[in-house]
Parts: structure tokens; C-alpha cells; sequence
């Protein structure tokens, strides 16, 4: 029995030694089983962001494509107007009117035009109150309301208003228009929608403020 036992402890310890060497206790694992991956170190990780931060570069056109250029305005409309180089020009003083004690009033002619600058003149009648006194003047253009050309004779429809204001130290142009009075027909007026009334009245504004006759302020002129 003593032999048997002796034995028996001999062979236990043989397994245990063994599988001690062998990795077999309950707490090992698989040495084919997954394994943990490795941290980053701080170098991998700071490279990382900076290529996160960088923009990433775009393609770009080598020139830019340029823009269609916009069509003409119509000739007859308010844009075609605004654009019109209106010369305006040859103001002239003719007979006398009227004198008071604060002005003098004249009959006058100066020059339009029909499209633009080099197209054939026309005259424009018209009535100039002028203040007395040596200048230069402030000054008023006036464009009256509509009257029949049938019917209608140099200045008239604001007689009223020149004389306040050439009263008050106004010089005050009143523009007849084209086929009115005594100024040149135009026979596309109609067909124009009239806007040939509203350049005669910026050309007399530009032939008032370069007349040699009537002193006025160019500044103030409205």
C-alpha cells in the first residue's frame, strides 16, 4: 500500500509539472485566438489630424468664363433715353416778352436732337423769364402739362409759374417741345411714345447752362 501510494503522488506531480509546461492551467488562452491591437503612439496620431485638418485642394478654371454681354435697350424706351448722349445747345435770346420790376421775359430758341448726338438737330421754342441783376442765377427748367399742339402757342400753360419764379431770383425756361409753337416737327413723336418732350427738356437744360447770354449757376439748376 505504501508503494501504491508513493507512486500515485509520483504520477500526480508528473501531470501537474507537465501541464504547467504545457499552458494547460484554466486561466490561459488560445494562442490562436484574436489579440489586442496596439495603442497609437503620439507621433502616428498627431499626423493623422494635421492630414485631417488640411483643406483638400479643389480644381479651379485656368480663366473664368466670361459673362454674355447684355443686348442694347430698346430705342425706344426710358433706358435707351437715360443712355442718349443729348447735346443741347445754341440757346438765343429773341424778342421781349414782357419786363417788370423783377424780370424780363424773352422769346428763345435752342437746339435738341432726334436719337443722339449725331443725328440732325432740331430747334426748340421756348420762353426764358430772366431776373434782374448781374448773376449768375439758380434756374428752373419747366415742362408743362399736355395741351393740343393743335392749339398750343409759345409758352403757354405756365405763365403763372415763370413770373414766381423769376419774381424770386429764378431764371425759369419754359420748353414748347417739339411740334409745338415754333419749334421743328418731329414726325416720329407719336410713334416714340413722346419721350422726344422729355430730351428736349434735358437739352434745355444743358443749353441754359452754357449760354453766353443768361448768366446761371450750372449747380443749381433744376
Amino acid at each position: 500500500m505504501r508503494l501504491r501510494s508513493r507512486r500515485t503522488r509520483t504520477t500526480v506531480s508528473v501531470l501537474l509539472a507537465g501541464c504547467l509546461l504545457a499552458g494547460c492551467s484554466s486561466g490561459s488562452t488560445d494562442s490562436t485566438g484574436p489579440t489586442e491591437e496596439p495603442e497609437p503612439s503620439a507621433s502616428s496620431s498627431s499626423s493623422a489630424e494635421e492630414s485631417a485638418s488640411e483643406p483638400t485642394p479643389t480644381a479651379t478654371s485656368a480663366s473664368p468664363t466670361p459673362s454674355p454681354q447684355e443686348p442694347p435697350p430698346h430705342p425706344i424706351s426710358v433706358a435707351a433715353l437715360a443712355e442718349a448722349q443729348i447735346p443741347g445747345r445754341g440757346l438765343r435770346l429773341g424778342a421781349v416778352r414782357e419786363r417788370t420790376a423783377g424780370y424780363t421775359s424773352y422769346d428763345v430758341t435752342f437746339g435738341s436732337t432726334l436719337r443722339g448726338r449725331d443725328t440732325r438737330p432740331l430747334r426748340i421754342s421756348g420762353v426764358l423769364n430772366v431776373p434782374n441783376g448781374e448773376g449768375p442765377f439758380p434756374a428752373v427748367v419747366l415742362a408743362h402739362g399736355y395741351i393740343d399742339p393743335d392749339i398750343y402757342v409759345r409758352g403757354q400753360g405756365m405763365t403763372r409759374e415763370r413770373g414766381f419764379l423769376a419774381d424770386r431770383g429764378y431764371a425759369a425756361l419754359h420748353v414748347d417741345y417739339r411740334n409745338h409753337a415754333e419749334s421743328t416737327d418731329d414726325p416720329r413723336v407719336d410713334s416714340a411714345v413722346r419721350l422726344g418732350y422729355s430730351t428736349d427738356v434735358i437739352a434745355g437744360v444743358k443749353a441754359l447752362r452754357g449760354s453766353d447770354d443768361v448768366r446761371v449757376d450750372p449747380d443749381r439748376v433744376a
